[in-house]
């Protein structure tokens, strides 16, 4: 079953359209997974990004909240989740950013005494906002990571999240009786100087490390490869995890390393690229170095993420040829986690 199929998206949420019971998530098999009025919602069943950690495909809703600001947060997730007439639906980790925004906000209005979003007013959004520029680290007492402090740019798309009670006011059942900043944007009405698309790009390595570190990393894809994978289809996969006594493990191995030793190894300038392996731990270091030289490798030259790069698959790779059947191009076809796409 789709994820499209598995969401039941239409119309957008209403309470009550989708009163508690209603199926948010279901498992792969479409069996429910997650409804309104629990306390857990899982997403783990619709994960894409194999890079994205656990953690942000399951939304806790806090306890100590009130049932309105509970309320809030689910209609909002869930419009977000099933997408509206005019926007697709959302993904599972901006939902879980989406979410701790919104409770984080609903945390510091309940010290405040406001028990509900129709309680809100434009002096209690100041008074958060400052809050979070004085105070990077509020909030994240109770984090399971370690905290870090928020930049400009994720404080304005925090109090973004939080305009979303006045933006869902048709769906929610308790919103805000004022316009946020009277419409202006976020970063304009605080008078935030928000960051550039590079402020948080990485460096590029500098060419005099990244030119030796591709070539060894090349030698070991284009030339050792072949004696590595040699060596390790020789030797038995029983060696590496055996309950045998160990003067008989060894004997095995002996055997077992005498047949690599047969094999030749590539020659680099006349002379053979390393010594001859030993010991299982020595081949293992051999193994490890080539699937890191992988993964450098297929990035350098596809340019892909690495989340995306690990999650090619066989037979990803398409030849485009000529009328005289030569290769003209060759094309990677995987799956691409930044940019939104239509569903």
């Amino acid at each position: 079953m789709s994820n499209t199929a598995k969401r039941r998206a239409g119309a957008p949420y209403q309470r009550s359209k989708y009163p508690e019971g209603y199926v948010v998530t279901r498992q792969n098999d479409g069996a429910p997974l997650s409804k309104v009025g629990d306390s857990v919602w899982d997403f783990l069943p619709y994960r894409t990004q194999p890079n994205v950690h656990e953690s942000k495909l399951i939304i806790t809703f806090r306890t100590d909240l009130s049932p309105s600001w509970t309320v809030a947060l689910e209609e909002i997730l869930i419009t977000d989740w099933l997408g509206t007439s005019r926007v697709g639906p959302g993904k599972p980790a901006s939902l879980a950013s989406r979410h701790y925004s919104i409770a984080l906000f609903a945390r510091f209005a309940m010290t405040r005494g406001v028990s509900g979003p129709n309680h809100c007013d434009q002096r209690l959004l100041d008074s958060f906002a400052e809050l979070l520029l004085r105070d990077r680290y509020w909030g994240q007492e109770d984090n399971r990571f370690i905290p870090r402090a928020r930049s400009n740019e994720r404080i304005v798309h925090m109090l973004q999240d939080v305009k979303l009670l006045w933006t869902h006011r048709s769906v929610l059942t308790s919103t805000f009786s004022f316009i946020p900043w009277r419409g202006v944007a976020v970063h304009k009405a605080l008078k935030i100087r928000r960051g550039s698309r590079t402020e948080n790009k990485t460096p590029p390595i500098p060419r005099e490390i990244f030119g030796p570190l591709f070539t060894i990393c090349w030698r070991y894809v284009a030339f050792f490869s072949t004696d590595i994978l040699a060596a390790l289809e020789s030797l038995p996969n029983s060696l590496r995890h055996s309950k045998e006594s160990r003067w008989t493990l060894g004997e095995k191995r002996k055997t077992a390393f005498d047949t690599v030793r047969r094999n030749p190894l590539a020659l680099v300038d006349g002379k053979p690229w390393r010594p001859m392996w030993n010991s299982v731990k020595q081949l293992e270091s051999d193994v490890v170095a080539l699937i890191v030289s992988c993964e450098i490798v297929i990035a350098f030259l596809s340019g892909a993420r690495p989340g995306e790069s690990t999650a090619f698959e066989d037979g990803c790779i398409e030849t485009d040829n000529d009328q005289n059947g030569f290769p003209t191009k060759r094309r990677v076809n995987g799956r691409i986690f930044k940019t939104r796409l239509k569903r």
